[in-house]
């Protein structure tokens, strides 16, 4: 069965609308991966940082490490945050596009229906002219009889 549909009770599927959870647990799972990665380059940039510090010679060579650990700190974060956005983009053009897809898909069931309702409006309506018509016929014929 695929993931994004619903069984019924006549055994039929169902789609869900807006892709069912999936489309959000991937989004989830790989912006959990990106904020994993980042806090991982983050700390060893710390690590390399509290090595270099430890091993400068002077206060401007550790200033000149904390400048560069601040910088690639905020190029990270840029970068991070600019693939998140793509992710929560891509999220929101993918539910978009389903719920587009789950709307026309209701309004062809809608229209079905609606023809249904006419289609049963109408013969329920051409029934009992056609008894009347058939009723007049009968009487006429009688009356043309006698």
């Amino acid at each position: 069965m695929p993931s994004d549909s619903l069984p019924q009770s006549d055994g039929s599927l169902s789609r869900q609308p807006f892709g069912g959870a999936d489309s959000y647990l991937r989004y989830v799972m790989s912006a959990q991966q990106e904020l994993l990665q980042l806090s991982l380059n983050f700390l060893q940039r710390e690590i390399q940082t509290g090595k270099r510090i430890a091993a400068s010679g002077n206060v401007g060579d550790a200033m000149a490490a904390w400048n560069d650990l601040a910088t690639s700190t905020i190029d990270d974060y840029t970068a991070a945050t600019a693939r998140l956005m793509r992710l929560a983009t891509g999220l929101g053009t993918e539910v978009g596009r389903d719920a587009e897809e789950f709307g026309s898909d209701v309004a062809q069931t809608a229209r079905k229906g609606a023809y249904k309702a006419v289609d049963q409006a109408t013969s329920l309506a051409e029934n009992p002219l056609r008894e009347v018509i058939a009723a007049t016929s009968s009487t006429l014929r009688r009356s043309g009889k006698r």
